[in-house]
Parts: C-alpha cells; structure tokens; sequence
C-alpha cells in the first residue's frame, strides 16, 4: 500500500492532489482523494481515470467561465451570452481527448492543442458580439491548458504514443535508407574525381524544406512595416543579407517570422531557424543543420567545422531559394567568421544591436514602434472596450510598444478593469505586475524581462567600468524623462569623457536609449520605467543633480529641460516623483544663482508640484521663497512676480491662512498692473534667455494640480 501511495504522489498531476484531503479536509473530499488514488493506479480500470480527469476539467472550466461573467458583469454589461461558452469549452476538450494523435500532439506540442481548439470553436465564436469573443478566446485557452497540464494521465495518450513509436521506427528505416542512398553517390562521385571531398561536398543535397522552431505565428496582432520592405529587397530573386534592428520587444522576431512562413507558403526550398542569441547556439544550431542535411564526415570532427561545411554547402548547391533566420544575434561579430558574405541562400538576422552591420554590406531595415491609430485601434478591439480617449492614452504611455500593448490588452480583458482603472495600476505598481505576460500569450517574457535582457546583454559586453558609467546615464535620463538632456552633458558622466561617450553610442546602438538629430537623449518610457525600478532612484536624482553643478556656463537647454520635467509630471498628476526632483532645483539655484531668472521658473514648478501632494507647508515656504527673489530680481510689478504672488495666495487659502492670503491680495490689488501669469515652458524658454523677452500669458489656475 504505501508503495503505491508513493508512485501515485509521484506520478499524478497537481490539480488532481490539489481535489483531495490535504487541501479540503472533509469527508468527501477524502472520498474524493481515495477515488482519484484507485484511479491512477495502473492496474485500476481506464474508465474511473477518465471520469475523475474529466470532473477536475470540467469543475476549472465551470469557475472560470463564472469567473468571466462576473467581469462583464462589472463591465455593465449582459453576461448571458457567455452562458453556453463553458460548456463548448467542455465538449471541445473531451472530443479532443479521444483522439490518441492529438493527446500526443498536446502533450508535446502546446500551441497545437491551443489552436486545434481556437479552430474548432469558430463557429460558436462567430455568434457572439465582438465584447464577448475575446472572453470566449480565453475561456477556450483555458479549457486547452489544463487538457495539455493533463494529457499524459489519459489513457488515449499511451495508445497515441505507441502509434507514434511504431510510426517513428518506420520513418526512420526511411531516412536510414535515404542516407545510405545518398552516401553511396557522395563515395562513387568521390571516387570518381580521385577522392577530392571538398571538391563535391554539398552536391546533391537531400530535400530539408524547414528545420527549426520559430514561434506560432496565428496570433500575432501587428503586421510589422519592415515586412514589406524584406519583400521589397528579396522581389529581384537574388540572394541578400538583411538585419532586422530595433529596440527590444519592437516586433523584429515577430516581422522575421511572418517573412519566414511568407517563404513556406510560396515553397521555398528551405527555410532554417536559428537560434543565435550566443555563439555558442548559433554553431550548435547550424551543426544541426548540416547534420540533417547529411553532411558529417571526417572533416567535421568538431560542431564548428560542421557548421562551416553546412554553410559553404548550401552556398554551392545553386539553383535553389533558400532562407535562414539568424534570431537575437548580439554583435555582428558574432556572425562574421561564417561564410555569409558570398552565400547562396538569403540571410535574415535580428538584433538590438545596430552597429557595425552597414559596414560589413547588410541591408538594414529598422522596426519602429506602432503608428498611434492602430496601437488605439488593437487595444479597442481587444478589450471590447470603447474609450478611444482612454486607449489613446494608454497606448503612448506605454511608448507604442507591441510587447506592451499586447500585454495590456490581455490584462484588461481578463480582468474587466477600463483603461483609467489600468493606468492608475501601471503609474503605481512595479512594471512587472502592471504588464505581466499571461499564460498563453505568443510572447515569452514580460516587458520588464525583456528590458533586463536586453540591458544586461550590453553590459556584459561593454564590461564592468563602462557598465557603471552606463547605469548612471540611464539613470540620470530617468530622473529627467519626459525631455531627455544635451548628450554633452552626459559624457561629463566619469573621469574620462571620450569612454563616457563610447559608453553613450554603445547603449544608442543597442537602443536602449535614443539620440535625436539635435544632439537630445531620451529613452523610451518603458525603458525609463523599468530604470527607475530596478534601480536606486536616489542615485538618479543624484547623478542628474551632479551634472548641472558641473555646468559652470549657464545651459538654457538644461534649465528648460528641468523647467520642463517638473511642469509635465504636475500636468499629470505625478507630483511625488516631481518633488523628488528638488535635489536638481537646487543644484540648478547653486550654478547660476538662487534669482537667476531660470531658477524662479525651475523652483515655482517645484513648489506647485508639492502643493499638488497635499504638502502645503513645503510649498509655501517655496512660494513664498520664490516671491522674494522675484522681487529682488524683477521687482516687484513685473508681471511673473504678480503670478508667484497669486500662486502664494492660493496656497495660502488651501492652507486655511486666509489672513496671509487678504494681506497679499490687498497688497497686490494696489498695483495698477494686471497679474499676469506664465504658463511654462512658453515661461522657461523667456526667462532664461539672455534678452529682454517675458511671457504674457495668463496664469491657469489649475496649472499643475491633478485634475
């Protein structure tokens, strides 16, 4: 007995133990555990196995199905047409656990299950308003993961298995004498031309018309621009090296892999995926190949020999269309000892890293971010949501990025949240909550994995001094994100200022940040997110803070750009990271001097963005600062002081001071001026110039206050 109680711990799913006494203790669910127990036994009937795994399927499809209709529910809307989706779920399942082919095909190839049942289940789709189809979609995923989760326990999957072992046998008595075919003309043309191998390696190589495993294609929700523009170059029929660059989570593997079945499905002669995320893969994987193709011998005593006889004979063997996908290459460094350069098949590389592949003759197409229509349009259709405001908003706070929008989307839908609900999550929570990958979506990590891959791949290849140096100017673009800074200020990162800018091209080259024709470095807003959070953001501020004391000869760009950060983060209603920036304000105030004109803009900002947080005594002792200085420095009628001197009023009045506030408004109310305000950055840029230029103006009252 406890041998038995052994081997059913050991061999039974999760969800089945999960049904039984330890979890749920009572009287029936120890029934229920007893049952499930007998049931997997081997020596136990198949009929009672199947009717426990079926009730444990059912009873998860019938609580996520209610799970759904809550949420519509909640959407204010009618969940009755959801009421018969669990039980097609249901039906779809057990029909597809009769079939031994596809229990194997379940247990072994998961997107299949996903997409057999996708398939079958279009017909009741179709019948459902386009709100309700997306929760359909999920509830039939969901009925097909917790079949895949249990196909191995179905009696259905042995007898799968053992047609397939039969059926694997006879295949490969198939390719056994296909290979001896093949070797026996490769030794009689050997013998032939007096044993010159290299002279006929590659001749008459078996049929391969795909090798590799690129990911599932079906529900990809964006057709990358840079597809039709790899059909563009390929349209003459002659052989090219193309690279695909792009920050990462842009869409460049998904782009590759479209063109690839675009490829397939005009019967290209091969079409090779490679995994080429290290050098390592990359020789391993065209080993592979070559050994597939039948090409081991002698001479290719080791994976890399291999792997250069693959290559040289595909490019010999002419007269055939072939493609191979070179995925996630690091450098190109990594691909410039093989034998690209003259080959005879067309090449398809992807990378984050631009560098160096227009020097070396590859054509290169750069993926860029979704155009704002459509990203709005895919998170409407998506989530069977209708605030196109709200998408709109959603979708350019997360950069435009596919990985993003396609996470945001699932997210929103399975949950029955509206868009203003999700970014107050996503402005709130760590990133890799807020856009967390859900089972079964076509991507393999979250945004915030993707980030940390990505930044991490370059760090170890620009080694560790650079790596700090590279952490502080990521850093310090993070603190200031809404405006970026001049790139001179931030090859003053460090003691030497031509590796601070080596270190600044390696991480724009790699995209993990971006610099504009003007000399502006700016990072993507996910990118500045997942800085801010994976890092020590007083550091940031700090680093930020060291490079405008280092700025001896007042900067307008720097000023404005500071001026410019606070005002846009109070306009948004983040007025907790904007106070986070008073290090900088008065680093600022320390280089060109507490009056200066830029500091009065800069440091008025900063009081509203205290205000904002509801700490009035830090924002009057600012405002009323900042009067001081103004009348010092401008006097007291000129119309910027009449706009601090409103902004005090106000915050006195919020404060409950109304005494202060009617001693300032009646000494304002002498002026025979109109206050008129600034509203910057028309502000910024006037008060830091060096002419007589001011703003005119009005003040808005409501001027970087959450609204």
């Amino acid at each position: 007995m406890l041998a038995r109680f052994r081997k059913v711990v050991r061999e039974s799913p999760p969800v089945l133990l999960a049904m039984g006494f330890l979890t749920k203790p009572s009287f029936s669910s120890l029934g229920w555990a007893i049952r499930s127990f007998l049931d997997l036994d081997p020596t136990f009937p198949d009929r009672g196995k199947v009717a426990r795994l079926n009730f444990a399927i059912d009873r998860r499809i019938k609580r996520e199905a209610a799970r759904h209709k809550k949420g519509v529910v909640a959407a204010g809307r009618d969940p009755q047409p959801l009421n018969s989706v669990g039980l097609t779920a249901i039906q779809l399942y057990r029909e597809a656990a009769t079939d031994p082919d596809v229990m194997v095909m379940a247990a072994h190839n998961p997107e299949y299950l996903n997409t057999l049942l996708a398939e079958r289940a279009a017909a009741s789709r179709s019948d459902l308003e386009e709100y309700y189809q997306n929760r359909h979609d999920a509830i039939i995923r969901f009925a097909s993961e917790n079949l895949k989760e249990l196909a191995r326990y179905f009696p259905t999957y042995k007898t799968g298995m053992d047609n397939a072992a039969y059926q694997d046998h006879k295949r490969i008595e198939a390719i056994e004498a296909t290979q001896g075919k093949v070797l026996e003309k490769q030794d009689r043309i050997l013998e032939q031309l007096g044993n010159e191998k290299q002279a006929t390696v590659g001749q008459g190589l078996p049929t391969l018309r795909s090798f590799g495993s690129e990911p599932d294609t079906y529900r990809y929700a964006f057709k990358p621009a840079g597809l039709e523009q790899i059909g563009n170059l390929v349209a003459d029929g002659a052989n090219h090296r193309i690279v695909l660059t792009g920050m990462c989570g842009i869409g460049k593997t998904q782009c590759a892999v479209l063109f690839a079945q675009q490829c397939r499905n005009e019967e290209w002669d091969l079409v090779a995926w490679i995994d080429a995320s290290s050098t390592k893969n990359l020789t391993h994987e065209l080993a592979r190949l070559g050994h597939s193709l039948g090409l081991e011998s002698e001479q290719s005593a080791t994976e890399a020999d291999l792997a250069q006889q693959c290559l040289e004979a595909l490019s010999r063997d002419g007269g055939a269309r072939r493609l191979i996908v070179l995925d996630g290459v690091n450098q190109i460094g990594d691909v410039e000892g093989l034998p690209f350069a003259d080959a005879g098949f067309t090449v398809l590389a992807t990378t984050t890293n631009a560098h160096g592949w227009r020097d070396g003759d590859w054509e290169t197409v750069e993926i860029d971010t979704v155009d704002p229509d459509t990203a709005t349009q895919y998170l409407l259709d998506h989530t069977g949501l209708q605030d196109r405001e709200g998408a709109a908003k959603l979708a350019e706070s997360v950069g435009y990025l596919p990985l993003a929008l396609t996470h945001a989307a699932t997210y929103i839908r399975d949950s029955g949240i509206g868009f203003d609900e999700f970014l107050k999550d996503f402005n709130s929570v760590p990133m890799e909550e807020s856009l967390a990958r859900t089972e079964g979506e076509i991507y393999r990590m979250s945004v915030s994995e993707t980030m940390q891959n990505s930044a991490q791949q370059v760090f170890d290849r620009i080694g560790p001094e650079k790596t700090k140096i590279a952490q502080q100017q990521l850093g310090a673009l993070a603190a200031l994100p809404t405006s970026g800074l001049p790139r001179h200020l931030l090859e003053t990162i460090g003691n030497n200022k031509i590796e601070a800018r080596d270190t600044l091209n390696s991480l724009a080259q790699n995209r993990l940040c971006r610099i504009s024709e003007d000399g502006t470095v700016s990072l993507h807003p996910l990118r500045a997110k997942h800085v801010r959070e994976t890092s020590n953001q007083p550091d940031n501020v700090r680093t930020a803070a060291s490079i405008l004391e280092s700025v001896r000869n007042h900067d307008p760009n720097t000023a404005r750009a500071l001026a410019q950060t606070l005002h846009q983060l109070n306009k948004q209603g983040d007025h907790e990271r904007a106070t986070r920036l008073h290090p900088l304000v008065d680093a600022l105030s320390n280089t060109v001097g507490p009056g200066h004109k830029a500091t009065l803009v800069v440091r008025n900002n900063l009081a509203k963005a205290y205000q904002g947080a509801g700490r009035s005594s830090e924002a009057i002792a600012l405002f009323e600062q900042n009067l001081a200085y103004c009348n010092q420095t401008l006097g007291s009628s000129h119309h910027y002081t009449h706009s601090v001197r409103n902004d005090l009023i106000r915050a006195y009045r919020t404060a409950g001071r109304t005494n202060d506030a009617d001693k300032l408004a009646k000494r304002a109310s002498a002026k025979t001026n109109r206050p008129k305000g600034v509203n910057h950055p028309t502000a910024a840029r006037g008060l830091t110039s060096a002419g007589t230029h001011h703003p005119t103006s009005r003040p808005q009252t409501n001027q970087g206050i959450s609204r």
